[in-house]
């Protein structure tokens, strides 16, 4: 598992593929976990900060016995003493309203209405334009090439229409 590929030094962070950064991920790497083994949002595995080179990183290890989720694993390994609650702002659910400060992770948890997955287009998810603004900056600056793009929707990964909302970075 990650703290052992990492040679149980340093952190590792899992993130949920259907998250967004709005703030520099090195923030989690350079935080006080005040001791903890694992720092996450409040009773959610989407987003895990662990420390690497604390004595019970060594215990997360691939077995054939853990559940296939990351929470199930979780509460196999991880007492509730060792775990130090990210705020609020680090998991900013898509239903959720705005927060007073800044939101620094965006998840997109209504899968239906994912704005790569809605069929409800153009109308669709009420983040869209979140979405869309980070994937055109991305193909703009060759962090992800239009092939990729096109490769995932015949894949059937994203929708057709993608395709349209990178059209003018992409050429």
């Amino acid at each position: 598992m990650a703290p052992e590929l990492a040679g149980y030094e340093g952190r590792v962070i899992y993130i949920d593929s259907d998250m967004f950064f709005q703030a520099d991920i090195w923030e989690l790497f350079e935080m006080d976990m005040r001791g903890k083994l694992v720092a996450r949002p409040v009773h959610m595995c989407c987003l895990m900060v662990i420390d690497a080179a604390h004595p019970g990183a060594r215990e997360w290890k691939y077995r054939e016995d853990f559940p296939n989720h990351a929470e199930g694993m979780f509460r196999k390994l991880v007492h509730p003493h060792e775990i130090y609650e990210l705020r609020e702002w680090w998991n900013v659910l898509d239903h959720q309203p705005p927060h007073s400060v800044p939101t620094k992770i965006y998840h997109y948890t209504d899968m239906p209405r994912q704005p790569w997955r809605d069929k409800d287009w153009p109308l669709g998810h009420k983040h869209r334009k979140l979405f869309f603004d980070l994937l055109r900056d991305a193909v703009r600056t060759g962090f992800i090439s239009p092939a990729l793009v096109a490769e995932e929707v015949q894949k059937g990964h994203v929708i057709p229409q993608v395709l349209d909302e990178i059209a003018e970075v992409a050429a």
